[in-house]
């Protein structure tokens, strides 16, 4: 037999009715929704895995550069300022920016 075009889109038509006579297609949304659960189980799964490494282990393990926390001190307050003093880090090949924040203001 030769397959053409045709032959080959009348097999698919055909064998189409077949699928529908038999009701496959109305398990097609069972399907889904059973793999959008199992999807989002095996998310939270993979989340909750990440929750539970410890932070050390996450910073090395994505190699990630934190730089170190400068040896900060208060020095004194008045009514409109405050003097602090902090030790820079040993390292000055980094360029790093200091922003300090009182209960969460800049």
């Amino acid at each position: 037999m030769f397959w053409s075009v045709t032959n080959v889109g009348n097999w698919i038509f055909d064998h189409s009715l077949a699928i529908n006579s038999l009701s496959l297609v109305s398990t097609l949304p069972v399907l889904q929704d059973a793999t959008f659960v199992c999807s989002l189980a095996w998310i939270l799964y993979r989340i909750w895995q990440i929750y539970q490494k410890p932070v050390d282990e996450l910073v090395e393990l994505l190699g990630l550069d934190i730089p170190p926390v400068p040896d900060v001190s208060l020095g004194g307050i008045s009514p409109d300022s405050v003097l602090l003093y902090w030790k820079p880090i040993d390292n000055l090949s980094t360029s790093l920016k200091h922003a300090i924040q009182v209960n969460g203001i800049k």
